[in-house]
């Protein structure tokens, strides 16, 4: 006999919270946090870089910049149509 679990509200929320790493900041890379959540939507340039900072517990605005001028990271137009 299999039993599944569900799950309430605050559990799911939690979760989702978990998953954008935004319970707790991490050690990850920018490249890794940015795959884990499947890129920031930052209309305004500088939210990538407060985005990050929330999520990471070492990232350095200068590692950022750094990422989009060499291309492992990119800022992409048109998101959300």
């Amino acid at each position: 006999m299999t039993f599944e679990r569900v799950l309430d509200q605050r559990t799911l929320g939690r979760t989702l919270l978990a998953r954008q790493l935004l319970l707790e900041r991490d050690s990850r890379s920018i490249t890794a946090a940015l795959e884990q959540v499947g890129g920031l939507q930052t209309q305004y340039a500088p939210s990538g870089y407060v985005g990050l900072w929330s999520r990471l517990t070492a990232f350095r605005r200068d590692e950022l910049t750094q990422a989009l001028e060499d291309g492992s990271v990119v800022q992409a137009t048109l998101l959300r149509t």
